[in-house]
This record gives structure tokens, C-alpha cells and sequence, in this order.
């Protein structure tokens, strides 16, 4: 998918180190993250440059959006809400009904893309035993929901 000017589409093997990168350079957990198992990522690129990338753990019929980073030099340029549109139309592809999300930073944001926050013991199990909810995202961290539409 190209949006205004960026390539977006799934991350290859060899991207994970510089996904990493990033990951840590917005001050965020990339210890777990490998795009193996349920993990699906998208990246975006300009010119090739690493500019974003959004995690999908896909569990059955609900998914956790995770690890959702967007490079300083491409902030305010619409990067972050393709990404997610991108991420949401991945999920629905792949027929997930929910999508939950843990964060510390962008609840407000998440309430404006139709997030909902939810007690964590309303999540599934199968994302509730994942690394997010055991000790990568704080006990802090808002607990949220969006049905995809």
C-alpha cells in the first residue's frame, strides 16, 4: 500500500533489527519482538528509510495492536493513522472481530480511533498470557477495545 508518499506493507525478516531500533528509540519494550508465531508486522517506508511499524498478535477472532512506533523525522505527516488504518484492515482481513491494545501514551488518541477501555480481565486468555500483558507494558497501561469494524 503507498500513502502519501510512504510504502506500507509487511515487514520482512531482515527488518526486525531496525524495528527494534525504533522500537526502543520511542522508549518501548522490543525484547519479544521477532514476527514469528502469531506476530504479523507492517512497516512504513519513504525512500526506503524505516518510518513506522505497528504489530498484530493474532489470536483467533481478537488481535492485539502492539509495538506501534513512528520515527521522530516522520511525525505530524499522517504516518501513525496509516499505519493503523493499515493494521485494522489487516485484522479485519484476517477476520479478527476485536482488537485490543495496551498503552501508556495514547489513550486518547486510541478513544478518537474508537478504542473503549476495558478491564483486563475481559480480554481473551490467549492475549492475556502474551509477553504485553506479562511484564513488557506496565500494570499502569490502559486496557482497551475497539470492535473491527
Amino acid at each position: 500500500m503507498v500513502w502519501s508518499g510512504m510504502d506500507i506493507g509487511p515487514a520482512a525478516a531482515g527488518d526486525f533489527p531496525a524495528i527494534r531500533d525504533l522500537l526502543r528509540s520511542c522508549a518501548l519494550s522490543a525484547d519479544d519482538v521477532d514476527g514469528v508465531g502469531a506476530q504479523r508486522f507492517l512497516v512504513a517506508r519513504e525512500s526506503g528509510e524505516l518510518a513506522g511499524c505497528i504489530g498484530l498478535e493474532v489470536h483467533g477472532e481478537a488481535g492485539l495492536l502492539r509495538s506501534f512506533a513512528v520515527a521522530s523525522a516522520f511525525r505530524r505527516r499522517g504516518v501513525g493513522a496509516a499505519l493503523h488504518d493499515a493494521a485494522v484492515g489487516l485484522a479485519r482481513g484476517l477476520g479478527i472481530r476485536d482488537l485490543y491494545i495496551l498503552t501508556t501514551t495514547v489513550r486518547e488518541r486510541a478513544l478518537r480511533d474508537g478504542f473503549e477501555d476495558v478491564e483486563r480481565g475481559s480480554v481473551p486468555a490467549a492475549i492475556r498470557e502474551g509477553s504485553q500483558f506479562n511484564g513488557q507494558c506496565p500494570a499502569s497501561a490502559a486496557c482497551m477495545r475497539m470492535r473491527v469494524p
